[in-house]
């Protein structure tokens, strides 16, 4: 086959013909030329003015060849990076201006670094006015160098609407991120004839602050006035706690030993600061009060104390945004109503909502082949405790006397004290100690590892029997003396969502019966009680789906008597199924979806032995009959571990659910939840509560992801 390629006419070298092509192609680059000079000659003051009647497009290409396409896209990066409500003036100039002149300046080259402050300020007036699908295009700097700003998210008053003004210069901050640690410029713009001052994250008046409105989204957390961390690294915090069980102080140092190049950089910077004389507290979390908990840390580190800040501000945000209360609640350091206070009475807050509600998730086909909505798993987990005041409260209803019921103060001690705060200050006055060493020294109790046990706040069983014995009867003789009278004291009711309860039915648990068990039963079941120097609570009283979602929740105190356990239950139960009354459901109805659900247990024989159960229930019809209707049994790995035949003969899970029915649930759910042992019994029971309470609604959402998906939940390895 022949190659028939078109062969290029050949033409012999001429001079003139050359010159004459080289002189063309001059005068078409000089026209080009021409034209662009014509286009650098437009006066942008005349495109503001409205002289020309152009298109985004157009004055894009006009200022290009003004800027260059380098140089407009750093224009518009220069802009964005400086937020427009700096609206400061300074002899006579833009503040804001100024910073977006020396960012572009920093970043450009020949010849845009000669600009005018004159000539910027009309780019920028054109490029924000006249061409807004350009400037909401997103470019940020890469560098770590280069200062971000950080202002509130709005420029007029939110009551009178009026332009907002700046006060002060900008301050000093840093922001935690994905890249590192990064030097900031924190705004405060505030409305004199309102006296609101606006925050990057709240705004405040005098009577306190409040969150901005759901839809001005803001992508930081503010841990102080001077440290904040962006929420796409700190959504890394809850998922890593979840499936890692990561403390703050692990998650801090592992962001620490990632970024210490950056971190490195940071430091310079600070230090170049420092040099010359410029504001640089920005360099650490803000939060130095607290001692050796931030010793050694370097600037531009994460501090423990500033991501656990971090996610206590957070996580009660997201709290506050799910019971519609954001720009509700009121934050000033002394609560004097029901939405305001501190973020400590947020948390609180939040769990006495808590208390009385179940959590809830949506069933798939996968979660209910394991018996969800049918079977639920009920187990009191022990290695969740915390420790509390040691003062012996008693339950008290007026016109009845106390209950039979644990005598504790569930508040935590102070630090180094036996006691809470109010009880400390209770005990001084009546001539008793309230410091730990001195209240065992006061007992009689002279021991070698007193303190070192004190220091750790150590839950192992420490204390003989005789030792024990002396402390408990040296309580008795603290609380005897102490005023009679418990109302308003928090007692081991107030955080377990039965003090309303109790208050309605002191018979329910004052005759001895409630504790005793129905003749036949010889079982021996362990239900715990240490002797630490310590006052622990028991733990925490888990309620399971099969399908492994935590449907409710409540702390144990003394032990996991059966008394506690059933009172847990018994308003569990009401609190699933009362909602089907306001549904129109008949009584009929409502037994026989009660009937249709089983509740394993592993102490099932005792809890269904108490005599108070034989008893219907003190609640409204049908719900008195709730524990006679529905099923009962024993876990199949506990079921062996029971001595008496009747325990099988009655309570044999084969016999009440299907076999593909999940009765291991709760202890899986254990397997999760006790590896947050080190992290949660250091922490007081507020900050505890809180803590389990967000990590259950996370570990809820990924179980019922995996069951939409066909996924296996992960558990770890025991």
């Amino acid at each position: 086959m022949s190659n028939s390629r078109k062969r290029k006419s050949c033409t012999s070298f001429d001079f003139d013909t050359v010159r004459a092509g080289l002189i063309a192609k001059v005068s078409r680059t000089r026209k080009v030329q021409e034209y662009i000079n014509e286009l650098r000659g437009i006066e942008m003051k005349a495109i503001l003015e409205k002289d020309y009647d152009l298109c985004e497009n157009e004055i894009l290409n006009i200022i290009a060849v003004k800027l260059t396409v380098q140089g407009l896209n750093n224009m518009r990066k220069s802009l964005q990076h400086v937020p427009a409500n700096i609206t400061r003036i300074v002899d006579g100039t833009s503040m804001r201006h100024e910073l977006v002149l020396g960012i572009f300046k920093s970043i450009s080259g020949e010849p845009n670094n000669a600009i005018s402050m004159d000539d910027l300020m009309l780019f920028a007036n054109v490029l924000e006015k006249n061409c807004p699908i350009f400037m909401s295009q997103k470019g940020d700097f890469p560098s770590n160098e280069l200062k971000k700003y950080l202002s509130p998210p709005v420029s007029t008053c939110i009551n009178c609407d009026k332009k907002l003004s700046m006060r002060n210069n900008p301050s000093s901050a840093i922001l935690f991120t994905l890249n590192g640690p990064v030097c900031c410029r924190k705004v405060s713009l505030e409305c004199r004839d309102c006296s609101i001052k606006y925050g990057v994250c709240k705004y405040s008046d005098e009577h306190g602050a409040r969150y901005y409105q759901s839809h001005l989204t803001l992508d930081i957390i503010e841990v102080s006035n001077v440290t904040y961390i962006h929420k796409d690294l700190y959504k890394w915090m809850p998922s890593l706690s979840n499936h890692c069980w990561v403390s703050f102080s692990g998650f801090a140092e592992a962001y620490n030993e990632i970024y210490q190049e950056e971190i490195k950089l940071y430091s310079s910077l600070v230090d170049e600061k420092k040099s010359s004389n410029e504001e640089s507290h920005c360099f650490n979390d803000g939060e130095n009060d607290d001692g050796d908990n931030n010793k050694g840390i370097l600037p531009g580190e994460m501090s423990a104390k500033a991501i656990a800040k971090c996610f206590w501000n957070r996580e009660t945000e997201l709290e506050l945004d799910i019971h519609g209360l954001r720009e509700e609640w009121l934050f000033k350091a002394e609560k004097n109503g029901p939405l305001t206070g501190n973020v400590d009475d947020v948390m609180e807050y939040v769990d006495k909502r808590r208390c009385g509600e179940l959590y809830a998730h949506k069933c798939s086909a996968s979660c209910q082949e394991k018996g969800c909505g049918k079977l639920y798993v009920a187990d009191g987990n022990w290695k969740l405790r915390y420790a509390h005041c040691m003062w012996k409260v008693p339950i008290e209803i007026e016109g009845f006397g106390s209950v039979n019921y644990p005598r504790i103060c569930p508040l935590s001690p102070q630090r180094g004290h036996a006691f809470c705060g109010d009880h400390c200050k209770k005990a001084q006055v009546l001539g008793y100690p309230s410091k730990t060493k001195e209240f065992f020294e006061r007992c009689g109790i002279v021991d070698s590892t007193v303190e070192e046990a004190l220091d750790e706040m150590s839950s192992k069983p420490l204390l003989s029997d005789v030792s024990f014995e002396a402390v408990n009867n040296y309580l008795d003789t603290v609380a005897k003396h102490s005023s009679p009278s418990s109302k308003n004291l928090a007692n081991a009711t107030t955080f377990q969502g039965t003090e309303e309860f109790i208050a309605k039915n002191p018979n329910f648990l004052e005759i001895k019966e409630a504790e005793e068990k129905a003749a036949g039963f010889i079982c021996n079941k362990d239900t715990g009680g240490l002797k630490t120097f310590h006052c622990w609570s028991r733990g925490i009283f888990f309620i399971v789906s099969a399908g492994g979602h935590i449907e409710y929740w409540q702390p144990l105190y003394r032990s996991e008597s059966p008394t506690q356990a059933y009172l847990i239950t018994i308003l569990w139960l009401y609190g699933k199924f009362k909602h089907l009354i306001d549904a129109g459901w008949t009584d009929d109805a409502i037994r026989d979806e009660l009937s249709s659900i089983v509740l394993a247990y592993d102490n099932m024989c005792h809890l269904d032995g108490l005599l108070v159960s034989k008893r219907k229930l003190p609640l409204p019809k049908p719900f008195d009959e709730a524990w006679e209707c529905i099923g009962k049994c024993i876990d199949r790995l506990h079921l062996r571990n029971h001595v008496d035949p009747k325990c099988k003969e009655l309570y044999d899970p084969d016999d009440k659910v299907p076999k593909g029915y999940n009765t291991m649930a709760c202890e899986q759910t254990f397997i999760w939840a006790s590896r947050y042992k080190r992290v949660m019994c250091a922490m007081p029971h507020l900050h505890q509560f809180f803590f389990l309470h967000r990590l259950v609604q996370y570990r809820n959402r990924y179980t019922e992801i995996c069951h939409e998906n066909r996924k296996i939940p992960i558990l770890p390895k025991k």
